[in-house]
């Protein structure tokens, strides 16, 4: 419970300030945007580098860990799909976008915070944002790229899947994260005043991340739903793929098949436990596809990940 006090509470009265700042008028949209690329240029990747280079790189022996949930979260997709073709009857694409929604994390402005801040977790979260950078988001541009229901061709899948993979090659989250895997791994270390640089940069990351993230959940709240997609039970289908399927299949395979030590699951757990990670809701608008209900899941399952978050905390932090 004191998890839940000291680490949940704050970080959620951070997502609730930066929200109530964009409500009120207090942060523009530009505003947020640009707290957000701060975020995701500077700040994340120099957490990011700055906890790999002191940490010992992940070892052959994380890889049961690893596909314990890449598994799973496979499956999930795989059902999301399904159940938006053959239940809701949507369009290739419109499915495509409805499984990466059940599957996609927003693993870092609101996960990436709270495991760099739990003993134990930040090396395991990393192993499977790589895992999910490397699979889901390839998978998910290429479900996304899927004809529509326009009649109009889909976006050319091959090409979605080589921007997907330049992407995660680019992301400089991940970018940083392998740099510094990569410094750790050969044994050098970096001046003292260097590595005070990134120590001080990161520091900036998660409350500058929490706070954009609920900037940019208001400014997605003022938006319309597309139309005949604001269905509610479309929404609680990926909701519950989302926040109980994919962690409790997590869990499941992990105790069976990698037995990992209790901070890596409080990790896995965490991860699988997040809600709908906003690149969804990007890829939906670039095609403009299932974008109502796509902006509603994120914000239903950041309300919902209250709980299953702060569970998560009390039970494995």
């Amino acid at each position: 419970m004191n998890a839940v006090l000291f680490i949940a509470a704050p970080i959620f009265a951070l997502i609730a300030a930066g929200f109530f700042a964009g409500r009120g008028g207090f942060l523009t949209p530009e505003d947020a945007h640009g707290l957000n690329r701060f975020v995701f240029l500077f700040a994340m990747p120099a957490a990011t580098f700055a906890f790999a280079a002191g940490s010992p790189p992940p070892t052959l022996a994380a890889a049961p860990f690893a596909l314990s949930y890449l598994v799973v979260a496979v499956f999930a997709m795989a059902a999301g799909f399904a159940i938006g073709r053959f239940v809701f009857k949507l369009t290739p694409a419109a499915a495509g976008v409805h499984a990466y929604c059940g599957v996609l994390a927003n693993a870092v402005f609101l996960g990436l915070p709270i495991a760099l801040s739990v003993e134990g977790w930040a090396t395991p979260y990393l192993v499977l944002m790589l895992m999910e950078g490397g699979v889901i988001v390839t998978l998910g541009a290429a479900l996304s790229a899927l004809p529509d229901a326009t009649g109009r061709e889909g976006a050319n899948v091959a090409q979605s899947l080589r921007m997907a993979a330049r992407g995660v090659i680019r992301n400089p989250i991940i970018l940083g994260l392998v740099a510094g895997f990569g410094l750790s791994f050969s044994g050098l270390a970096l001046p003292a005043p260097a590595m005070t640089f990134f120590e001080l940069l990161a520091a900036a990351a998660a409350p500058a991340a929490l706070f954009s993230l609920g900037a940019t959940l208001s400014e997605r709240g003022a938006e319309p739903s597309g139309k005949g997609q604001g269905e509610a039970a479309n929404i609680a289908a990926i909701a519950v793929i989302k926040l109980a399927v994919l962690p409790a299949g997590a869990w499941l395979l992990a105790s069976r098949f990698a037995d990992p030590p209790d901070a890596w699951m409080g990790a896995l757990l965490l991860f699988t436990s997040l809600p709908v990670g906003a690149m969804v809701y990007v890829q939906a608008t670039r095609r403009g596809i299932y974008t109502g209900v796509a902006a509603a899941a994120l914000g239903v399952t950041t309300i919902l990940s209250v709980i299953t978050v702060s569970t998560v905390l009390a039970v494995f932090a």
